[in-house]
Order: structure tokens, then C-alpha cells, then sequence
């Protein structure tokens, strides 16, 4: 998100506007949280902002439309799902006015604007969402999502959409059906809890973390690999933040040891796009999930020669081996990247925190470990 949507003016502005959604409409709230566990649950959650999600949901019960809003929070989220899959992100904006304060003359300024930007070479943000507060999609989603997620974005939302609409009419339980509002998706039926699981084999690399230093709510692999945790497991589980040795010397003093808002995930998210998001593009469940997916850029997959060589990948590329290849190759001087070394710097910035990073593009899904061993030999 860009400097405007860390103001905390814009902040209060941003909840004003959607705050008489949550009176009027019973269902939104619930609607909103389960939306973005879809979104987590996904690991979209470094390129689509929560405050997005908000918006888009909002936009579900406030856009004029020939059929009534949504009365539950399942039917809602297929709303939502469809909304994700079917918009022409390209051809037009989605323009959020809960309380009808936009005038004719400003969405027609909107309108000039985004086209104005998808005439420019960058095009502009590729989800653009105008709002009385942010007309010109300078707050939530100006940077993310890329071209590349929005694509991949909505195509899990045309699955998940076509699966929920099936379920619905099969008259399936629903994901409002668990007695609490915020239930976790492991006590959903199990038709309906497919909505919530993401295939990892469509990762290039997987990073493995250390629950044991994730945050409280952490700690459950995708797709309900991992078993439920044993009474002692939790209580382990849920005292991890703070050392046994600061707990023994008080509230006090526990109470200062607390990390209130510190997320390791989102940090190592961070260092890693830092050093490596000229290479690939990190995808993550930062509520649930203990893996982190990598997807290599398309520029990254293909050799390439030291004059093509795009700025800042130069680090990261080696020579092709002239024992594996044919002759032609090995003389053209091409480059590609140096796996071992990525993977190992991938281990290096997540030290502590990261425990396996497992390649699987054209590796036989090999361990760090392993890639190592296989290439000494």
C-alpha cells in the first residue's frame, strides 16, 4: 500500500465510509472475514491488502444491481468469488459508493483517469478500486496485485466460485454453518472446507517454517495436513511468544516481552522480496500457514546471455553447463540461474525461522539438502 493508505486520517476515513455497511447489512462483516480467510487460505496475502478485500465485499452489498444484496455471508462470498473472476480488471474500475456521495461529473473523472493510465505504458494498477476516499487507486491496491497475481487471482476465484455455486445448489451446508462467526475453516463440512485448501505443487519452491516461532493463530499446515495438536501442544503452542524464564519473573515483565503487531512472516516476506523479487514472486497464508510458495518471474525461467541480462538477476545466474547441454548451447555463452545458491540464500535470510526450502521445478521435488548432494556428485 502506498504512504496514503498509512495515514491515519485516511484510516478513519476508510472505516467511516464502510462502517454503515456493517449496520445496515447483518451479513457483511461475517462476509468480510471470510473472504479474506479465502484469501489467505489462497496465500495472496502479500499482494492483496485486507482493506481491499473490505472493499470488494463492500462493493457486493452497495453496487446497484438487479438482484437484492446478499443475506448470508455463503452466498456473499460467491458473490465475491464472482465478482474476482468476471470483472474486466482491464476494460473498467470498480467503483465503491456505499453512501451515493460520488456525483455524475466525479466517476466520470474516475473513468478518465483509469483510462488515461491503461493508455500509458505501465497501464496503471491492474485492480483499480475508486472510492470517495481514494478516487484515483493511489491506497490499497496501486502497487499489488501484479499482472501475474490478478491473473492467478482469478483463476482460483473461477474454481472456487464454480465449486461453491455447485455446493450451494447440491444445498450443501454452508461456511456459516460452525457456531461462531470466526470458526476455523478445519470445522467446516468437508465439501465446503475444499473452498479453503490450495495446491502446493503449483509452487516452484516451498519454504518450510518453524511453527514454533510463528505467531499465536500460526501453526496449521495447508489443506489440514497436520494433525490437531495434543492439550500440552497447545498450551505449548500458545505460550511459544514469550520464554518460560520471562513468564516465571511475572505479568510484568511478560507483558513487555509481548510483540504486539510483529509478524516474523510478513518480515521474512519482506527480506525476501527485498533480495529476490526480481526473480520471483512470494505467496503466503501469514494467519495459518506454516509454507511459504515462490513462483520464479517468466524472465527468470528462460537462459539467457550476459547482454540480456536484466538489471539485478546478475547475482543469481551461471553458466550453462556444457556437460549437460549440447555443444551450441554451451558455446552461446547463455546463463541460468544458480538454484543451489538461491535456495541456500533463501535459507540464509529465514535462518531460524526457516527449516526446509524444497524446489520443485524440474528437481524431483528436492530438499535443499539434497540438491546439494546430488550436485556434488
Amino acid at each position: 500500500p502506498g504512504a496514503l493508505s498509512a495515514s491515519p486520517g485516511f484510516l478513519a476515513q476508510h472505516a467511516a465510509m464502510l462502517q454503515p455497511l456493517a449496520t445496515t447489512f447483518p451479513a457483511y462483516p461475517t462476509s468480510v472475514r471470510l473472504a479474506q480467510r479465502w484469501v489467505s487460505a489462497h496465500m495472496f496475502c502479500p499482494h492483496l491488502h485486507p482493506e481491499a478485500v473490505e472493499m470488494l465485499v463492500a462493493h457486493i452489498f452497495s453496487a446497484p444491481r438487479a438482484v437484492p444484496p446478499p443475506a448470508s455471508p455463503s452466498c456473499a462470498l460467491l458473490r465475491f468469488l464472482e465478482l474476482v473472476a468476471l470483472h474486466p480488471w482491464a476494460e473498467l474500475p470498480v467503483i465503491l459508493d456505499p453512501s451515493s456521495s460520488f456525483s455524475a461529473g466525479a466517476q466520470a473523472e474516475v473513468m478518465h483517469e483509469f483510462e488515461s493510465l491503461r493508455q500509458n505504458q505501465t497501464g496503471g494498477p491492474p485492480m483499480y478500486l475508486a472510492s470517495p476516499c481514494d478516487p484515483v487507486c493511489h491506497a490499497w491496491t496501486h502497487l499489488r496485485p501484479c499482472k501475474p497475481v490478478l491473473a492467478r487471482l482469478v483463476s482460483y476465484a473461477r474454481s472456487s466460485a464454480q465449486l461453491l455455486s455447485s455446493l450451494i445448489g447440491d444445498s450443501t451446508p454452508h461456511p456459516t454453518s460452525s457456531s461462531s462467526p470466526g470458526a476455523p475453516v478445519e470445522d467446516l463440512p468437508a465439501g465446503v472446507s475444499a473452498l479453503f485448501n490450495t495446491p502446493l505443487h503449483r509452487y516452484d519452491i516451498l519454504i518450510h517454517l518453524n511453527p514454533a516461532y510463528l505467531p499465536l493463530g500460526l501453526g496449521r499446515s495447508q489443506a489440514g495436513k497436520r494433525k490437531r495438536d495434543s492439550k500440552d501442544e497447545k498450551e505449548v503452542r500458545n505460550w511459544a511468544h514469550v520464554p518460560a524464564s520471562v513468564l516465571r519473573q511475572g505479568t510484568v515483565k511478560a507483558r513487555k516481552a509481548l510483540l504486539v503487531g510483529f509478524n516474523p512472516v510478513e518480515k521474512l516476506i519482506a527480506e525476501l522480496e527485498a533480495h529476490l523479487g526480481g526473480l520471483m514472486l512470494f505467496f503466503a497464508d501469514t494467519t495459518k500457514g506454516e509454507v511459504l510458495g515462490a513462483m520464479l518471474r517468466p524472465h527468470a525461467c528462460n537462459p539467457t546471455t550476459a547482454e540480456t541480462l536484466k538489471l539485478g538477476i546478475a547475482g543469481h545466474m551461471m553458466p550453462v553447463d556444457s556437460k549437460s547441454t549440447s555443444k551450441a548451447s554451451a558455446d552461446s555463452n547463455q546463463l541460468i540461474l544458480n538454484m543451489p545458491q538461491i535456495l541456500h540464500e533463501i535459507s540464509m535470510i529465514g535462518k531460524g525461522l526457516v527449516v526446509d526450502v524444497q524446489l520443485q521445478l524440474g528437481s524431483g521435488n528436492k530438499s535443499l539438502k539434497e540438491l546439494y548432494t546430488s550436485e556434488q556428485q
